[in-house]
């Protein structure tokens, strides 16, 4: 096993990076378009190198202010902010003018994946580093957070290990780019992203389509437990469905930390869609 744990087995029954990279290439392409591609494989990035990290460690230590409402916000935060750098990598280094990206659901049918022919000419690993990767590793571990704090401050003892997990992160998406292609690498992450009901995937509008539903039922099961909110306590757009939708597809980190931590401890997003789905089911 290399020093990424990529390309030989290890005998304990995890796929090897090359397998996954023969899976994710024999699937159908996880977006049709290249907007979509880079949506969804900024989710994938922010999953890997900033979700699934010391910062959960953070997030469930008591004298953390990244509370499940901080955690939706910067978690978007995040996604907006790898998706910029990452058009902006697509637009001035692969010289693919990429149009307004948007937070529409991610398979719109424009500059066709087939046609994006510099998604494999790419061959300088170097240039990813330098203009992508590491500034991205800086943008995520020196930044301010929505809820006003710096990174090091709302991750305490848990930043340095937070600090080093980002960049062995980024360091395998450069690997993976190195040794199959920038293509695949951009495919693994996109499948990952794909898999989440984050902001920037299909699953978001979806989300957002089902809280508006509950919030319209006072009587739907959703509200089986703690009941329909009272309107009177709800804060500023959170009195207004359509507009609260709106600011949600917008993108979480668009709302206030109110906002963000009545959508999801008093409302439950998070639940809204499946719970939805399953009044679908029912004879």
């Amino acid at each position: 096993m290399n020093d990424h744990g990529q390309t030989e087995s290890s005998g304990t029954g995890v796929p090897t990076m090359a397998k996954l990279v023969e899976w994710v290439m024999e699937r159908p392409a996880p977006a049709s378009s290249l907007p979509g591609l880079v949506n969804l494989a900024s989710v994938g990035i922010v999953l890997h190198a900033w979700r699934n990290s010391p910062l959960e460690d953070a997030h469930t230590s008591p004298w953390s202010p990244l509370s499940d409402g901080e955690m939706m916000r910067t978690n978007a935060a995040s996604t907006r902010l790898t998706r910029e750098m990452l058009a902006t990598f697509c637009t001035e280094v692969l010289d693919v003018s990429l149009p307004m990206l948007s937070s529409a659901p991610t398979r719109e049918a424009t500059l066709l994946l087939e046609d994006c022919d510099s998604l494999d000419e790419f061959d300088d690993v170097d240039l990813l580093i330098d203009e992508l990767l590491n500034p991205l590793s800086v943008a995520f571990t020196r930044r301010v957070l929505p809820c006003g704090y710096t990174v090091a401050e709302a991750t305490g003892e848990f930043f340095e290990d937070l600090v080093e997990h980002v960049a062995t992160k980024l360091d395998q998406f450069a690997f993976v780019a190195e040794e199959f292609g920038l293509r695949e690498a951009l495919y693994l992450k996109a499948a990952a992203g794909d898999g989440q009901d984050w902001w920037l995937t299909p699953a978001w509008p979806e989300s957002v389509g089902a809280l508006e539903v509950v919030l319209s039922d006072p009587d739907h099961r959703h509200w089986k437990i703690g009941g329909y909110p009272d309107h009177n306590t709800r804060p500023d757009r959170c009195t207004d469905i359509p507009q609260l939708a709106a600011a949600l597809r917008d993108g979480p980190d668009r709302l206030t930390a109110a906002e963000a931590a009545w959508c999801v401890n008093t409302a439950a997003i998070r639940f809204a869609r499946s719970r939805l789905r399953r009044d679908h089911l029912r004879p």
